[in-house]
């Protein structure tokens, strides 16, 4: 298995299965209009990719970037092909193409539904050489957990690198968690 990636564009030939993928992997809530997505990365500095195996699409990746910096924004496998090596093939790939990655994801530090769900994703970004940075970024949306392939991150560089992508949302916060 090799993974490969494709800019999306709307006349993909899989952009179907790109927007049911994205409709069904996120909430509601943290989820932005598709073609919003798609006009931002025609920025040079946001990437949204579909993932292929082969020609098989797999999932979508949406990168954006700052200085030397990563954020993947949104990152997605197939529900029926999840727990077969497709994420971590793309974060391998990831790692070859960027310098310092980070990672959102929703938060393991507050009571929720999924509590399970949201442990497993954390183990599987730990085991694929991420680390627990300790801090936060809270939007309208949530609150989620800042996971990086780097041990620290600069919170204020961190806000600056999300903001490329979110610069309407004024009440943005990055933080850290306090120690238990």
């Amino acid at each position: 298995m090799a993974v490969n990636v494709k800019k999306v564009r709307r006349y993909n030939s899989d952009y179907k299965m790109i927007k049911e993928l994205y409709s069904h992997a996120f909430p509601d809530i943290e989820r932005l209009p598709l073609v919003l997505l798609r006009l931002m990365a025609l920025k040079p500095n946001i990437e949204f990719y579909s993932v292929y195996d082969d020609e098989d699409f797999c999932g979508l990746l949406y990168i954006v970037n700052y200085k030397a910096m990563s954020l993947v924004y949104y990152f997605a496998v197939r529900s029926d092909i999840r727990s077969m090596g497709y994420g971590t093939k793309v974060l391998e790939w990831l790692k070859t193409e960027k310098n310092s990655i980070s990672i959102i994801m929703e938060t393991v530090h507050e009571e929720c539904d999924n509590a399970g769900q949201r442990q497993q994703r954390k183990k599987f970004y730990l085991k694929n050489g991420f680390k627990d940075t300790g801090y936060y970024m809270k939007d309208y949306s949530g609150t989620f957990d800042i996971l990086s392939t780097e041990s620290v991150i600069n919170p204020k560089e961190f806000k600056k690198l999300i903001k490329q992508f979110t610069f309407w949302m004024s009440d943005l916060k990055v933080g850290k968690f306090l120690s238990a």
